[in-house]
């Protein structure tokens, strides 16, 4: 047997507890889920206590990373736990691609793979997509056979160029847009209403840029390693509905909340006297309240998830009651799929506000931009 695949993925995790902030912290939470996934071979009572801990321990340490107000409260406590929360909480939100461990480790708990300790810290610590994704499925990741794969060089460096132009375009645009800054988005308010719509559309091209840019990167290092990394985007700006944007746009994620969320609770509601109507509107909602709690248990993140629910849910009501009654021709008319094309990434822009990751820049002043483009305020 071959040591090479053995020595490229200790280096893998080498470079990512390096590149952590803090490595008690990407430490702390492997461990937990190591024991959580591997525990299963364990007896009924003792994977049930084992279970039950460390699902304790990693919703707290969850919940240190994405709320904000739980790290202000830790902050107050006196003495070594103030102190050792402070500290855990501050290098849990600056660990790089931990949010990413958290779908991986949900993947590997159901999924049906006979874990062995090598195989998941392979899954775990698998550099090309640990960062930033493609979030990989476990059948993928353990297909994969880590190897440097030559006749990838081509494809790789193909990859890494267009990476490198978009994020070289995403620099320069968020130069020119200011909302993608921290002191000019507050400013933003002053500007007029066509302006402002303008701004936060430019502001989604820079954050599809930037993201896209860097999934390029990933995908190509992860094919040269022999690891075969999904697509992430598929021109999300060419989509005509927003259930067309959710399935061009951050794919992996998608298919994660698909596979997660989606279908088992599609699964329950189905198999009560919910009606279809009901489930459908449901649906949408509650996975996109998950997506947008996955970014931060914020009010800003969550009120885009719900935004995005909503559009979702009313995109499938059109479909399934209006859409039929129109004729082919009209729903082939260049003006209707133009009209379609507009609302919807009208609508993904207005839902931007909420999103877009700018320091500085509260709730409270995010609505106040999304008041003014609606009419709400002058």
């Amino acid at each position: 047997m071959s040591v090479l695949p053995l020595v490229i993925d200790l280096l893998h995790a080498v470079m990512v507890l390096s590149l952590s902030a803090r490595l008690d912290v990407a430490i702390l939470f492997f461990l937990f889920s190591s024991a959580l996934v591997l525990g299963r071979r364990l007896a009924p009572v003792s994977r049930l206590y084992l279970t039950l801990a460390i699902c304790a321990l990693t919703f707290v340490l969850l919940l240190l990373r994405q709320t904000p107000f739980l790290m202000q409260w830790g902050s107050t406590w006196p003495g070594f736990a103030g102190a050792s929360l402070r500290r855990i909480s501050q290098a849990s939100i600056r660990t790089l691609g931990l949010s990413y461990c958290y779908l991986r480790v949900v993947y590997a708990l159901v999924s049906r793979t006979d874990w062995t300790a090598p195989g998941f810290f392979r899954y775990y610590f698998c550099a090309p997509t640990f960062f930033s994704g493609p979030v990989l499925a476990p059948e993928t990741a353990l297909r994969s056979q880590t190897r440097f794969d030559k006749a990838a060089l081509a494809f790789a460096l193909t990859r890494w160029m267009n990476g490198v132009i978009r994020i070289a375009a995403a620099l320069i645009l968020m130069r020119m847009v200011p909302l993608a800054l921290p002191g000019a988005a507050l400013q933003a308010a002053a500007w007029p209403t066509p302006l402002l719509w303008i701004g936060v559309f430019a502001s989604g091209v820079w954050l599809y840029l930037n993201f896209s840019g860097y999934s390029e990167i990933y995908i190509g290092f992860a094919h040269l390693l022999g690891v075969q990394a999904p697509e992430n985007f598929d021109n999300p700006f060419g989509a005509s509905t927003i259930t067309g944007f959710w399935q061009r746009w951050h794919i992996s994620l998608g298919n994660w909340l698909r596979a997660m969320v989606y279908t088992p609770l599609s699964r329950g509601l189905l198999a009560t006297s919910t009606s279809r109507l009901i489930a459908s509107l449901l649906l949408p909602a509650v996975t996109m309240l998950v997506c947008g709690a996955w970014h931060a248990v914020t009010a800003s993140f969550l009120l885009w998830g719900l935004f995005h629910g909503v559009g979702l849910a009313l995109h499938a009501s059109w479909t399934q009651f209006a859409h039929p009654l129109l004729s082919k021709t009209l729903r082939g008319h260049f003006v209707y799929r133009s009209a379609s094309w507009t609302l919807t990434h009208a609508y993904v822009a207005l839902a931007w506000i909420f999103f877009l990751p700018v320091a500085g820049i509260g709730y409270a002043d995010r609505l106040r931009l999304f008041e003014k483009l609606v009419g709400f305020a002058q």
